[in-house]
């Protein structure tokens, strides 16, 4: 009884289409920080805007005192292996640091400890940079520029 059971389970399972199942991929980290961002917790007095675009380019915003913000530009790369974020100013200069990324769980914040100074840590939320900012932005080459550094 219990083998015709089985048997008559088996015919009827084997009859039910199958669905395929489709792995899902999770996003690497470069997808993941694509966005704008406004640094909220640093050691540095400046308020800091970060784009980091889709296409691997990043706008960064800084007003240090007062005054406008001065965008940098560049392009950047992250290693989803290691979590590292680093970069290219438009004037060919590094970063002065590589970063490793920690994201909170919902992605609304990023944390960025600088790989040269570990004690070095910049925490960020997701936001859209306003559009006085971007407007009134001054915008420098980082080797013209010695008297405003950029921030990464």
């Amino acid at each position: 009884m219990e083998r015709l059971w089985f048997e008559t389970l088996h015919r009827w399972l084997s009859q039910l289409p199958l669905r395929k199942t489709e792995a899902v991929e999770e996003a690497t980290l470069g997808e993941k920080i694509v966005g704008e961002w406004h640094c909220v917790i640093s050691d540095l007095e400046a308020d800091i805007y970060l784009s980091l675009g889709s296409d691997q380019n990043f706008e960064l915003y800084q007003k240090v005192g007062d005054g406008r913000h001065r965008v940098y530009k560049g392009i950047w790369s992250a290693d989803n292996a290691s979590g590292i974020l680093s970069g290219k100013y438009n004037d060919g200069s590094v970063w002065g640091s590589s970063y490793k990324v920690t994201l909170s769980e919902d992605g609304a914040s990023m944390t960025l400890a600088a790989e040269k100074a570990s004690d070095k840590e910049q925490v960020y939320q997701r936001c859209t940079i306003p559009a006085e900012v971007k407007d009134n932005s001054i915008t420098v080459v980082k080797s013209d520029n010695a008297d405003y550094p950029g921030v990464l």
